[in-house]
């Protein structure tokens, strides 16, 4: 009979299947990531640091078949999916079969090539580059590994045309809902990153970048099966049909009347694609063009009668792939996956502060020394006199810093407050790495945003300020003959016919002269301009904006809020969060919790910038040992009810 008590042998069962319950319960890494990115969403920093590691991973592997694409003027965006050199891109970007480009690689190299095939309905296109390969590529995702809802994804592109100085910029993001036409994703595209390639998380090939819409998560795509399902016809150089009625053209139809004209269209991205198309295709866009006419223009050969898609082929349904769409909530930015990433956001939310002028939030500030050293957004304040700046604590407290140091190069002011508080612990890496996952802090206890690093530090040039009139000259100033709606000079108090004598300190004999000046300036500056208007001598403030035709990524409402100053910095970080300019300021955070940098602009759609701690701390060890003398000194008593 056996003496052993119950629970020792119950325990002695457990030490005895522990381990080989430990064993069988290991995954590999392969095995841990697929099921981090089957979940709905990551459940905490863990999962985000297996999430990271794929991307990261896979970041490397598709940057170099992204590329631009050069077409008479214009610049866009494509990918190449095979070894002997075929690019995929939009067909808005081709334009038409049998024209000459240019491919642009991410190292300089320019190849030769020509527009092959289109599918104008989904508006993907084909082109072959003409020089000998290989060519690095990225495969195209095959039939039976399409996207789904709530598949995670990654972007590149060139947004805004192609930089020398810049890698295609990594945008990362989810499938919202995925269809037989159309994927859209919350991936930011802008214009410039037309025919770039979307890519799943094997590297793969699932859509090239299509057109977006003012809603930040509206981003569309053609889908690779498109491509897939057509290939033969697309290398012969033929437009073929995919569906009964043109979901690309559709698309432009603001008022359902199934007739397109330009006017209908809200200005930006979409009436630039349409006015290309008119060109390339010699229509009339202030006519009304029926969709089913332009089909035929466009080269789409539709079938007197029958199905456009031939039974069994049910392929074309445009039915989602998947029963739901993804909830708002499980979007990259959306509240339940920013939950995961809550634990830093509450152990560092002491360290920001709010830059508050009167009763306006102007900016974020980080502290970034327990001695009291605060960083914020210079330009934000360079109108506010030194004793109206306050800030605000985590516990509401409020109190006025010493204002210590202004860097333009880099829009920074060092603030000063004469106590100990909470700093952030700064990244000791050189660099982010493309890919990784970047948590943007704001006053609340959870991430103001999330995002990825997008393009490792590099200059940032300035943006030449655009004041949006037309003219020509007089003797002795520029008449204006034309104002653009919506430009600084439109919401001005600028009129038709006035002579522009003087822009600040400088005389303006010609246009030409008042174009110079103006160009020394930078968006969001104000400009006050001396005007005569009739007999009478004037002075007209203007704040201005960007040009629309270089700057098409910024035009409108695509982009949301941006930063006034939203360039010219001497190094910055590029990531892809969607960060409010009141959040400039802030600290930027690794998954260590660790201040990789500090927010310093809201930019346009797809790239918001920050200053990397590098640089940060190099300028605060150079302020610290300048006012050392100062710091040497006993520090003077704080009023009780003002420490934060």
């Amino acid at each position: 009979m056996c003496n052993i008590k119950a629970t020792d042998c119950f325990y002695r069962v457990c030490l005895v299947w522990l381990p080989i319950l430990l064993v069988a319960t290991h995954l590999s890494a392969d095995e841990r990531a697929e099921q981090v990115l089957s979940q709905a969403v990551p459940r905490g920093v863990d999962d985000l640091r297996v999430m990271e590691s794929v991307v990261t991973k896979i970041a490397k592997q598709v940057l170099p078949a992204t590329v631009g694409v050069r077409l008479g003027g214009a610049e866009a965006s494509g990918v190449v999916v095979t070894e002997d050199g075929y690019v995929l891109t939009a067909s808005h970007v081709a334009g038409r079969p049998g024209r000459s480009v240019q491919i642009v690689f991410q190292d300089g190299r320019v190849a030769r090539g020509k527009t092959l095939g289109m599918n104008p309905d989904v508006d993907g296109a084909l082109i072959k580059i003409a020089d000998k390969g290989p060519w690095e590529h990225a495969p195209l995702a095959p039939e039976d590994a399409q996207p789904q809802a709530g598949d995670w994804c990654l972007a590149a592109g060139h947004p805004g045309g192609i930089l020398p100085t810049r890698t295609p910029p990594l945008r990362f993001g989810r499938v919202i809902v995925a269809n037989d036409f159309v994927i859209r994703t919350d991936c930011t595209i802008s214009p410039g990153d037309s025919g770039g390639p979307l890519f799943d998380l094997q590297g793969r090939v699932i859509g090239v970048h299509s057109r977006i819409s003012e809603d930040e998560t509206d981003n569309l795509h053609v889908p690779a099966i498109s491509f897939v399902k057509t290939w033969d016809k697309l290398k012969a150089g033929e437009s073929t049909h995919l569906a009964p009625t043109s979901h690309f053209l559709a698309q432009f139809d603001f008022n359902d009347d199934g007739k397109l004209e330009l006017r209908e269209m809200p200005r930006g991205m979409y009436r630039r694609v349409y006015e290309r198309l008119a060109k390339e295709f010699n229509f009339d866009v202030d006519k009304a063009q029926p969709i089913e006419e332009l089909r035929k223009k466009l080269g789409v050969k539709v079938p007197d009668a029958g199905p456009l898609i031939p039974e069994p082929d049910g392929f074309y349904t445009g039915k989602i792939r998947q029963d739901d769409l993804l909830l708002a909530s499980k979007f990259t930015r959306g509240a339940t996956v920013k939950r995961a990433f809550s634990s830093l956001a509450k152990e560092y939310r002491n360290s920001v502060v709010e830059v508050v002028v009167g009763n306006r939030r102007v900016a974020l500030g980080t502290i970034v020394a327990e001695d009291g050293w605060i960083v914020t957004k210079a330009s934000e304040l360079k109108e506010t006199p030194d004793d109206k700046i306050r800030l605000r604590f985590a516990n509401g407290k409020t109190l006025t810093p010493e204002k210590i140091h202004e860097d333009p190069t880099l829009d920074l002011a060092w603030l000063r407050v004469k106590f100990k508080v909470p700093a952030v612990k700064f990244s000791s890496a050189k660099e982010v790495t493309l890919g990784q996952w970047l948590v943007s802090l704001g006053r609340g206890s959870g991430a103001a945003s999330v995002g990825v690093a997008s393009v490792q530090a590099r200059k940032i040039p300035r943006t030449s300020g655009f004041m949006g009139v037309g003219g020509d000259g007089v003797d002795g100033g520029a008449v204006v003959r034309t104002i653009m709606k919506g430009s600084g000079a439109d919401e001005s108090s600028l009129r038709i016919n006035d002579v522009i004598l003087q822009v600040m300190e400088s005389k303006v004999r010609t246009f030409e002269d008042l174009a110079k000046v103006v160009r020394t300036y930078r968006p969001g500056d104000k400009i006050t301009l001396r005007v005569k208007r009739d007999d009478q001598a004037l002075e007209v403030v203007i704040k201005l904006g960007v040009h629309p035709e270089t700057s098409g990524m910024m035009e409108g409402s695509l982009s949301g809020p941006t930063s006034d100053r939203m360039n010219d910095f001497e190094i910055a970080i590029q990531h892809d969060s969607i960060i409010q300019p009141g959040d400039c300021g802030g600290p930027l955070l690794n998954l260590e919790g660790e201040c990789v940098g500090v927010n310093i602009a809201r930019s346009e759609r797809t790239a918001s910038y920050a200053i990397p701690a590098s640089e940060i701390r190099k300028r605060l060890e150079k302020l610290k040992e300048a006012d050392q003398p100062e710091a040497d000194q006993p520090e003077a008593e704080q009023p009780e009810d003002e420490q934060p």
